[in-house]
């Protein structure tokens, strides 16, 4: 188990990460109007949720946050849909092309400070941050982003929520996180209708949640086959997902950005090890 049941009364709070444009957002705003108790401000100022893992890890060393705490919920998103969405709005990603160099701007802002001023706020010189910050490739950043999410779950108390299934059940996703932690469920679920306005694209519960199913399913398909395999295999059946783009013409689960889920539970809530 991601949470061994003898740890679960020490968690007081959750604290949500994700890679950029992984549906953290409205994720956040989901979770916290249905009671789920985050992290004060500060705590998600200094561990920042698009931080690699193994940087907020150091940060939280140097820091003294108490991460044994704390229920670390790192968002997945489809890979396919994940790839194809960041090559549209690329936020604070640099690359010329899927195989290119890619470099996350440090200009970008964590609240009102940039990631570089944060980082000089802590003391942290850019030499012990910046390999978290360039990657050979937008596959490589992925890669590198989950296996240290796993070895994270190796230490902490880390789940992975797929942004899909938090769209397509959020009623069991809220009840299981709940769960974990032993707080009482709400009898009835509050969605965020109203569109996130944190950066990108806003939407709200009802937007998102068509935009699963009456995307440009053509071209979607295009670019996500030029992309091939270059996801690794592994990570991509550890995280639930299928590793292959089927191109007989038909529209499989995958493609539409719907992982294929064990049919036992809703909400991943699996052992998260890097082995």
């Amino acid at each position: 188990m991601i949470m061994p049941p003898e740890s679960a009364g020490s968690v007081q709070k959750y604290l949500l990460l994700s890679p950029i444009n992984s549906g953290s957002s409205f994720a956040q705003r989901l979770l916290m109007a249905n009671g789920l108790p985050f992290a004060d401000e500060q705590c998600q100022r200094t561990l920042f949720k698009h931080y690699h893992p193994t940087l907020i890890k150091r940060i939280a060393r140097l820091q003294k946050v108490d991460l044994d705490s704390i229920c670390i919920v790192i968002m997945v998103r489809n890979p396919w849909a994940w790839y194809c969405s960041t090559e549209l709005n690329r936020y604070e990603f640099v690359f010329s092309d899927c195989d290119s160099e890619l470099v996350i701007l440090t200009t970008a802002l964590n609240y009102d400070k940039t990631y570089a001023e944060h980082f000089r706020e802590l003391r942290i010189p850019e030499t012990e941050y910046e390999e978290f910050f360039r990657f050979k490739s937008i596959f490589a950043y992925w890669q590198s982003y989950y296996w240290a999410a796993f070895e994270l779950g190796d230490e902490f108390n880390v789940v992975i929520l797929p942004y899909e299934e938090l769209l397509t059940h959020p009623a069991e996703c809220v009840h299981e996180l709940k769960g974990l932690v032993g707080h009482d469920v709400n009898e009835y679920l509050r969605l965020p209708m109203t569109p996130s306005i944190d950066h990108g694209n806003p939407v709200g519960f009802l937007d998102a949640r068509r935009k699963l199913f009456v995307s440009a399913l053509s071209d979607f398909s295009r670019r996500a086959l030029a992309v091939g395999d270059r996801f690794d295999p592994h990570i991509m059946r550890k995280l639930g997902y299928e590793t292959t783009v089927e191109t007989d013409g038909s529209r499989p689960e995958h493609m539409l950005n719907i992982t294929r889920f064990d049919s036992e539970r809703r909400i991943r809530i699996t052992e998260i090890s890097a082995t």
